[in-house]
């Protein structure tokens, strides 16, 4: 081998192993600079992520707040407090994001929902739970129902999506592909700091309704990880391929459920072309119109804004929360 090439063979390896150390200690001193405000309960093999607030009336479901895809715990750090005036309200991370270990593969909806449970069951939160979804929340919020129905009171759903969202939007199948290489590639570049170098400003870009400054801080220190990373990437892809959510309900009888729906406007937003757009909201009225049918004692709640809503919008979850456990 020419003299050259075990030079530069032998750089491109100090290097990575300078970047890997780098990572290494930049993650644990994000560990101590970011505790995990919850506990951690060991769900068998792995430990998850629980921080619950507030004190359970007699009589009175327990709230469980579900994230979307790709969110944690901190998604709820505006919604989480208020409730907890009134109910006993727990949000987790699901394992490999937040403050949760990684967990077994495949990370299917099934296995997702089990842990929850089993977590839930561990640090003595029992039910029975009334549950509230954002997006990809409110398909695991169902499956939840299906595998544990006599433990569920009734749902919230904000902005639910749908357990086989190619069927109503046929280019988010190409759109997750695409996803899934660039949380592999970027957890490849993580392991060795680049993420943490060169893509804080993108990671911040993609998160606008984080504002605060400790929680942009804290947001960082978890999205630069390669854990985060890896979890997204296993996430999407079972949690979007249609066939893992075999177990999905067909109906859910009379079970109450609050929909915040939100109403898209026409207005094209960066990244769509116009016809893109109108496809997407087409398919996503047409979610709405079929996920309320599976309950006859569904309430339907129009939404103006962005997705995000219990950013955006807290109030309107606060109130949805407060509403359904006045009535279950």
């Amino acid at each position: 081998m020419p003299i050259y090439l075990i030079g530069a063979l032998s750089l491109l390896g100090a290097l990575a192993l300078i970047g890997y150390l780098y990572e290494k200690r930049a993650e644990a001193s994000d560990a101590r600079r970011f505790p995990p405000p919850g506990q951690l309960v060991d769900v068998g093999g792995h430990k998850l992520h629980l921080l619950c607030m507030g004190e359970k009336q007699p009589g009175q479901p327990t709230v469980i707040l579900e994230s979307g895809h790709g969110a944690w715990s901190n998604d709820w750090r505006t919604v989480q407090p208020e409730i907890a005036r009134f109910a006993r309200v727990c949000a987790y991370d699901r394992a490999g994001f937040g403050w949760s270990e990684p967990g077994p593969r495949p990370r299917t909806p099934e296995r997702i929902m089990t842990e929850l449970h089993t977590l839930l069951t561990r640090a003595g939160e029992a039910g029975p739970y009334l549950l509230v979804g954002h997006s990809m929340g409110g398909p695991l919020a169902r499956l939840f129902f299906t595998l544990y129905p006599q433990d569920v009171a009734g749902m919230v759903w904000i902005d639910s999506g749908h357990e086989n969202m190619p069927r109503y939007i046929p280019f988010v199948q190409s759109a997750f592909r695409s996803f899934i290489v660039l949380a592999r590639v970027g957890a490849f570049l993580a392991r060795f700091g680049l993420i943490r170098l060169f893509g804080r400003r993108r990671i911040l870009a993609g998160y606008t309704s984080v504002r605060e400054p400790e929680a942009r801080a804290t947001l960082l220190a978890q999205t630069v990880r390669p854990q985060f990373l890896d979890a997204l990437g296993d996430e999407t892809a079972t949690m979007t391929w249609p066939a893992q959510w075999a177990r999905a309900p067909q109906t859910l009888g009379d079970l109450p459920v609050i929909a915040l729906e939100v109403q898209y406007d026409a207005e094209v937003p960066t990244g769509y072309t116009p016809a893109r757009w109108e496809m997407f909201r087409a398919g996503w009225r047409a979610i709405h119109e079929d996920l309320s049918a599976l309950s006859s004692n569904t309430r339907r709640i129009p939404v103006q804004g962005g997705h995000n809503v219990m950013a955006e919008q807290p109030e309107l979850v606060v109130q949805a929360v407060r509403d359904l456990l006045a009535y279950c």
